[in-house]
């Protein structure tokens, strides 16, 4: 379990950086690698929806968003309730929070 959670931050991680470098479909690879490795967690689903902002895929976009809101246990129908601060800190918190084994 500690290895597939290992993993799952490592593919995030990398996400991350080439989300920086504006290689958006390698990004997207990484952060769907992440997500498939830990379905609980939402910080990939961020990753997801923040390529999706970028690439203006509005479609992908609203979908990572219900993602979210299905493991967070939001289950709003407003798409204004996770706003892009409190995504961003969802993300921070996965990001900091030292893996559990």
């Amino acid at each position: 379990f500690r290895r597939v959670l290992f993993r799952s931050k490592a593919a995030l991680d990398s996400g991350n950086v080439l989300f920086r470098k504006k290689a958006y479909a390698a990004a997207l690879a990484q952060y769907q690698a992440a997500s498939a490795l830990a379905p609980q967690h939402s910080a990939p689903l961020f990753g997801i929806y923040m390529v999706a902002r970028a690439t203006n895929n509005p479609a992908m976009a609203d979908s990572a968003l219900a993602g979210i809101r299905l493991r967070s246990g939001t289950m709003t129908p407003a798409p204004h309730v996770l706003t892009d601060t409190a995504l961003q800190r969802m993300h921070e918190n996965f990001r900091e929070r030292p893996s559990a084994g």
